[in-house]
């Protein structure tokens, strides 16, 4: 088969592939991956259409696809801030996305067969053969895998995520006080979550970080790398083998492998961009920087850091309209979600919220934060030569003297997400010190030496990792989670809370401790979601009555808390049951009338 063919049947696989997901598959596993797939093409269009307006040319689909998960992110704010982006609106979004890639794709479709072509007929496409078969296998492995742990933890650090992407799903918005507005994000995860409402079910939003963020990761960092001859192609091999021994497991549904791709992505676009000699424009480097700061407050200062980078490596092309472009994007990305989350922490008393507030560092200890990183940046200043490098430096000291501020707080909590950062600073160090290797066998090049270290040192703790992290056992459960998956498709789970909020007026507010909040009728009733990690230290004291009058809720809705139901135990949740009518009951469950 020529090379000319086999281009024209890529361009035609990769124009129609978003749109096979509409097809009816009998096979979940084939219907999730179908789903992924148009996902990803959605990302790719909208990064299509940015590099258009942009006029940039030669951005590799793996950048331009992080650049449109970052517009799609923004978008995605500005309806939430008026309650429109539902199941309808993200359907919509996704497939507008779909289409923009198949359009643009099409228009541009004898200029990619030839590109192809000639990249077929190339000695160097041969390289890229066995890490792209790699590269795919491990994704799957990841996507389907993840699809597959239902019963996965669906808390993170403010309350029930798998509850908000439900609640972004019926209502357009995040409006839990309590569970939302978040005290360590400002909702990014979860409207990247909610992603998973367009493969068919919620309780799939595990697959978007720890399957497509995975995933991403190593497709930006192996195109970074281009496999172009035997030396690259190897390492592309040993990174992908890296990234799947190495022994993490995320217990919560909070952002880590995507955090890694939009910063991977943010170096990238920061190096490519704001240090190029030629005059590109900067927004780009903010919508992405924009879109870190929404996933995890501790992301901040890694985004500030970019942003300012850029405009001091751009600066003698800096004109008013590019400085304002930089600083103006980021902020029409963050803004929405800071509204919302604020109009989400309005409905609760200011006494309430700050009962389940974080702890907060210490001025001081903010203060001794702040002199490292500006000691840490004199340094890297003087050390490192290249100035993109310097700034990609300096963003990951600041993001990382953010979260050490924390661990001087009673209950530090932050410290995983230093991960991410380090991870994607480490991708961004170690690709483009093997980008170019060195010609000579003789005498390998420093950084290629440290980089191997490296990976075999974390190959090497992946082997010997005991327990469920260990990378053997962590793929024996992925190909475990398919398994089910395959023989055990998901069906709708009914509202088993229907018949006794039946006897709640329209609109009332609800405080609720149950197993399943994500079935709750939330477009029906207003809904306080109690049962997260914040709420359940204070069940045990006295605050917890103040705190549950703080968030204006008439009932309290109690489930499979026997203790509590039988009047034997004595903690305040029990006391509440004790001191108010039971509007209606069952056997596993409690209506008290908090307002009588």
């Amino acid at each position: 088969m020529s090379s000319w063919l086999v281009a024209r049947l890529f361009v035609g696989l990769v124009i129609v592939a978003p749109w096979l997901s509409l097809l009816p598959v009998p096979s979940p596993l084939l219907a999730i991956g179908l789903g992924v797939i148009t996902l990803v093409c959605a990302f790719h269009g909208f990064g299509l259409l940015l590099a258009r307006l942009a006029r940039l040319d030669g951005i590799s689909a793996a950048l331009l696809v992080h650049w449109g998960l970052a517009a799609m992110l923004g978008i995605a704010g500005v309806l939430m801030t008026v309650g429109a982006y539902g199941h309808a609106a993200q359907t919509i979004l996704v497939f507008t996305g779909a289409g923009l890639h198949t359009g643009l794709v099409l228009a541009d479709r004898d200029r990619r067969r030839d590109r192809i072509t000639a990249w077929f007929d190339a000695r160097e496409s041969r390289f890229w053969l066995v890490p792209a078969l790699l590269l795919v296998a491990v994704a799957a492995l990841h996507v389907l895998g993840a699809a597959g742990d239902i019963g996965a933890r669906p808390f993170d650090d403010d309350g029930n995520h798998l509850a908000q992407v439900r609640r972004l799903f019926v209502t357009g918005t995040l409006g839990d006080p309590i569970g939302f507005a978040r005290s360590s994000q400002l909702g990014g995860q979860v409207v990247a979550g909610a992603f998973a409402n367009v493969l068919g079910d919620a309780h799939l939003l595990r697959v978007i970080d720890s399957g497509l963020g995975f995933a991403l990761v190593l497709w930006l960092a192996v195109t970074r790398l281009r496999p172009r001859d035997a030396t690259t192609g190897v390492w592309s091999m040993l990174l992908i083998f890296v990234a799947a021994s190495y022994p993490y497991v995320a217990a919560d549904p909070s952002t880590r492998w995507l955090a890694t791709s939009l910063i991977l992505a943010l170096h990238i676009t920061l190096r490519d961009l704001a240090a190029s000699r030629e005059t590109h424009p900067l927004w780009p480097i903010g919508l992405v920087a924009g879109a870190l700061a929404t996933l995890r407050l501790e992301l901040v200062p890694v985004a500030i850091a970019a942003v300012i980078g850029a405009g001091v490596l751009g600066r003698e092309r800096l004109d008013l309209r590019r400085l304002v472009a930089l600083v103006g994007v980021p902020l029409a990305v963050v803004m929405p979600y800071v509204i919302v989350r604020f109009v989400a922490k309005g409905s609760v008393t200011a006494e309430a919220y700050a009962l389940v507030a974080p702890d907060r560092p210490a001025l001081l200890v903010i203060l001794a934060a702040c002199i490292a990183i500006g000691a840490a940046g004199f340094g890297l200043a003087r050390v490192i030569r290249d100035p993109a490098t310097r700034w990609i430096a300096i963003a990951t000291v600041a993001g990382s003297a953010g979260i050490a501020s924390q661990l001087a707080t009673a209950r530090p909590y932050a410290g995983a997400f230093l991960w991410p950062i380090l991870v994607g600073a480490a991708l961004a160090f170690g690709v483009e010190a093997l980008r170019r290797p060195r010609t000579s066998s003789s005498r390998p090049s420093g950084p290629a030496l440290a980089v191997a270290l490296l990976a075999c040192a974390l190959i090497y703790e992946g082997r010997d990792t005991p327990g469920r992290v260990r990378w053997v056992r962590r793929y024996a459960d992925l190909l475990a989670n398919i398994e089910y998956l395959r023989h055990a498709p998901r069906t709708p789970e009914p509202d088993r809370y229907a018949s006794l909020l039946a006897h709640v007026p329209a609109d009332a507010t609800v405080a609720v401790w149950v197993n399943r909040p994500e079935t709750l009728d939330v477009a029906r009733h207003r809904i306080v979601d109690l049962r997260g990690p914040r709420v359940a230290r204070l069940r045990g004291t006295a605050a917890f009555a103040p705190f549950v009058a703080g968030t204006r809720a008439e009932y309290l809705l109690i489930e499979d808390d026997h203790r509590a139901l039988a009047g034997i135990a004595t903690d305040e949740l029990a006391a509440l049951v004790r001191q108010h009518p039971v509007a209606a009951s069952t056997s596993q469950l409690r209506l008290v009338d908090l307002a009588r």
